[in-house]
């Protein structure tokens, strides 16, 4: 039982000197990834949606809201 104690605690130890290290990595692991992610995100826009309708998203981003929001049926 006492062997379980000293793991745990030596565990702890490198856990505690090398955490600096193990955080920067994670962090720049997390930036990768939401990097690779917002890319792949846009290629796949720009290669199927249609430009009228990143039109209206950027509109849209521009605080207009529902009114730049085009009917598809071109009913108003």
């Amino acid at each position: 039982m006492l062997t379980w104690g000293y793991m745990t605690f030596f565990a702890a130890l490198v856990l505690f000197l090398f955490g600096s290290r193990i955080s920067k990595t994670l962090e720049m692991a997390e930036w990768f990834m939401i990097i690779w992610i917002v890319v792949f995100l846009v290629i796949v826009g720009v290669l199927f949606v249609a430009p009228s309708n990143w039109l209206t998203v950027f509109l849209g981003f521009l605080g207009g809201g529902a009114c730049y929001i085009r009917d598809p049926q071109g009913v108003t």
